[in-house]
């Protein structure tokens, strides 16, 4: 895919293998790969992704609630 040729003939290449999956659930399954991809990270632990998904929650739904407003003219 990737390859380098130089003035004395060696080439270089790269490989690169996929593996397919199926998908049942985009969303949990997205979840789910969002979840593992966070617990490799040094510091994060489960309360704080909670705490993250509740804050990102509260702040759509503020947004949400805001853009009706704004929308219908309502106080």
């Amino acid at each position: 895919m990737f390859g380098s040729t130089k003035q004395n003939e060696i080439n270089t290449e790269m490989f690169i293998f996929l593996t397919p999956h199926i998908i049942q659930d985009p969303v949990e399954d997205l979840r789910r790969l969002r979840q593992s991809e966070y617990m490799k990270r040094a510091g994060d632990i489960p309360e704080f992704l909670t705490r993250l998904d509740e804050a990102k929650a509260k702040e759509r739904k503020k947004l949400f609630s805001n853009s009706l407003k704004t929308l219908f003219d309502m106080y």
